[in-house]
């Protein structure tokens, strides 16, 4: 292997591992009822995991087969966390998020006030 594909496996591998986390914390929101708001979290770790995509990808080269099969992986990956958490980003600086029977959330503090 290449120094540059030891750089680009470097940056991928974190990335494709913050990008599974993200969607692993996604999963509790398919649950009814109340539960803590994991929508700020998910954002900021597929963030970190474009990031380090980017800068895999562009130490790969542009030209690298490999980047750019990682980069479309990652890429579904992020977008299906992103699609899964974007009905609770209204509920960014509340505790918790309550399903509603009509599958609308709720944005719930610690003191349980519903906003």
């Amino acid at each position: 292997m290449t120094p540059r594909g030891c750089l680009g496996a470097l940056f991928f591998a974190p990335a494709l591992w913050l990008a599974l986390l993200s969607l692993g914390g996604t999963n509790d929101l398919d649950m009814l009822g109340m539960d803590g708001n994991n929508g700020p979290v998910v954002v900021v770790m597929c963030g970190l995991a474009v990031a380090l995509g980017l800068a895999g990808y562009a130490s790969l080269g542009w030209r690298s087969v490999v980047g750019a099969a990682m980069a479309v992986i990652l890429s579904a990956v992020v977008c299906l966390s992103l699609y899964i958490v974007a009905p609770i980003l209204h509920c960014w600086s509340y505790d918790t998020v309550a399903t509603n029977d009509d599958g609308s959330y709720s944005c719930l503090n610690r003191d349980m006030s519903i906003h």
